[in-house]
């Protein structure tokens, strides 16, 4: 009888204290919509407001890696459904919908796409939740 209070009290105990469902990532459709030798384009098509100060992406192609965390450093840039998004894999320069939304500091990496049939891959992460946002694939 003790055992099961002891036990009913820690289960109350950890909903009461923010024991509650995890951070979810938001959900939203993304097209990768051009890919040339230095730029990627994606298209948000509509769902959740992504915030890029909340955000990661991660360009590869083959053994070349591109990745800005976050990709928007001074926060409250949200990319909803319509905008579009251009990176620049050679400075990690981001613009939204043609104004500058990163301005390429801190990026890890960089590289020239090259065509020939290889493939090239994006991946957005929800920095909060730790969770993919989209994942899309461009053969060149």
């Amino acid at each position: 009888m003790v055992a099961i209070t002891v036990i009913l009290a820690a289960v109350i105990a950890a909903f009461v204290f923010g024991m509650g469902p995890p951070e979810q990532a938001p959900q939203a459709s993304i097209r990768m919509t051009d890919v040339n030798a230095n730029n990627i384009t994606l298209q948000n098509q509509g769902g959740d407001p992504i915030d890029l100060s909340k955000t990661t992406l991660t360009v590869t192609q083959g053994d070349n890696v591109l990745r800005i965390a976050p990709m928007n450093a001074t926060g409250g840039t949200e990319y909803v459904g319509g905008d579009v998004l251009k990176i620049d894999t050679n400075t990690g320069i981001i613009l939204l919908n043609g104004v500058q939304a990163h301005d390429g500091t801190g990026v890890t990496g960089n590289f020239s796409v090259q065509s020939g049939g290889q493939q090239v891959s994006v991946t957005l992460i929800d920095t909060v939740s730790g969770q993919m946002i989209a994942n899309m694939n461009y053969r060149v």
